[in-house]
């Protein structure tokens, strides 16, 4: 076997390796692969870095830019609420509106970003319809690859093979020319009106770049189906989850407790989150003070006589009582209601695969000064990690239970690769104007 085949084959296998353990990300993983074929003489410099100068490069490019300008403008929040209307309380009427409209929008945005966008929404209207999400999500997911069958821009690889159509096309006509070709037309020029009015003459095949709607025919047809098997035949298949709160789901209820600051407890004075408490994993998630109750931010000071509720391990609790000058209460079971006020919520976040928190611990990350926001438990792939979880190595698909400020959460969308999973609100009219101005520059022509 060829030295250079046995590089490339052991290289991909390595890139196969990594891609699947998440051992190092993605545009990493690519990149070093880019070199160590430079590097080891496979690849010439000029014939690696010359997709960077690639116009598919550049198509690719802007329809990012362009999908994160929606993202962020979250015009398409308006979408959601109209599912809503639209289904009036029927399930599968969501579903063939939703698939419908994923799928649309899926033909003139990234797979991805579609998907992502409706995740939220997704999962706040099953709750409010009290039906799993279960039953949505995956509809969501195979009509936003439908759709980008349906136009040149709706999949990255409808644009790599346009264009590498036009390379071909291109390179034809090249040879055409290096071997003679004259001018037809006379218009003084030997170009590609000439090469296709020789071809036509000579009944030669021409390979022209797809248009924008050349292959729309193709891709409603296999839409349509695909949606149509996945309302009379796919939801049959669909899990059907049934719909708890959000501290019932994550199984967290049964280690709160309620304990007293006792006058002269070393806990006096401490801040919240930097107390001895919470440097035993024991995590405060209300404060009861003179008749006024409140969820603690990274400002809140531990006074005497405070009730405190806690979520931590009962021994644990009991081991350090004497010491930390404290009075526990019988064991309290809170609803979702008791965690949140107001101006604090609880909410559901999903790690990313592209997250900063992949592989380390809430300690690590220095989770809650960096959030200002309180880790409940973590929900890992059908299990609830209560527990310790100032010391759980984070995944990509983790769902964290966090309480915090409804402002705390909103700032999760810039740029953590968090995903919040019941986010509703209505973004401010600035914002929503620029979303307006990226979708006219999406139709721009």
């Amino acid at each position: 076997m060829d030295p250079e085949i046995g590089i490339v084959l052991g290289l991909l296998v390595v890139a196969v390796g990594l891609f699947a353990t998440r051992a190092l990300p993605v545009d990493l993983v690519t990149i070093f692969l880019l070199l160590a074929l430079v590097l080891t003489g496979i690849l010439e410099p000029t014939e690696a870095f010359a997709g960077f100068s690639s116009q598919i490069i550049i198509i690719l490019g802007s329809i990012f830019v362009i999908n994160g300008a929606l993202l962020e403008g979250r015009v398409l929040d308006l979408v959601s609420a109209w599912l809503l209307r639209v289904a009036g309380g029927s399930v599968n009427k969501l579903q063939l509106t939703t698939m419908s409209v994923v799928g649309g929008l899926s033909g003139f945005m990234n797979n991805t970003a579609v998907t992502s966008l409706f995740i939220g929404p997704t999962m706040s209207i099953a709750r409010k319809l009290k039906t799993s999400p279960s039953k949505l999500l995956m509809p969501v997911c195979f009509a936003s690859i439908l759709g980008g069958t349906c136009t040149l821009i709706g999949t990255s690889t409808n644009v790599a093979v346009s264009g590498e159509i036009a390379k071909q096309y291109q390179t034809d006509l090249a040879k055409w020319v290096a071997n003679g070709g004259t001018d037809l037309n006379g218009d003084g020029t030997i170009d590609s009106a000439d090469y296709l009015q020789y071809a036509e003459a000579n009944n030669l095949k021409i390979y022209k770049p797809l248009g924008l709607f050349e292959i729309t025919p193709v891709g409603l047809l296999i839409m349509g189906v695909g949606i149509a098997y996945l309302m009379f035949f796919g939801r049959r298949l669909l899990p059907d989850y049934p719909d708890e709160s959000l501290a019932e789901g994550f199984n967290i209820r049964e280690y709160h407790s309620e304990i007293v600051v006792m006058p002269g407890s070393r806990l006096i004075g401490q801040r919240v989150f930097e107390s001895s408490l919470a440097e035993m994993e024991f995590r405060i998630v209300k404060v009861l003070r003179k008749k006024r109750s409140f969820v603690p931010n990274t400002r809140s000071v531990i006074e005497e006589g405070d009730v405190l509720l806690v979520s931590g391990s009962m021994e644990d609790l009991m081991a350090v009582k004497d010491a930390s000058g404290i009075e526990i209460h019988a064991e309290t079971k809170l609803e979702d209601e008791a965690l949140q006020t107001d101006d604090v919520k609880i909410a559901e976040l999903l790690i990313t695969p592209k997250s900063t928190l992949i592989r380390r611990t809430l300690k690590e990350a220095n989770f809650r000064q960096r959030f200002g926001l309180a880790v409940l438990a973590i929900y890992r792939h059908g299990q609830s990690l209560g527990r310790k979880l100032g010391v759980i190595r984070l995944r990509a698909g983790d769902l964290l239970l966090v309480q915090g400020s409804e402002e705390r959460l909103l700032s999760l969308e810039h740029g953590t690769n968090l995903l919040r999973l019941d986010a509703t609100e209505a973004p401010s009219a600035d914002r929503r104007q620029k979303g307006f101005r990226a979708l006219a520059f999406l139709a721009w022509p």
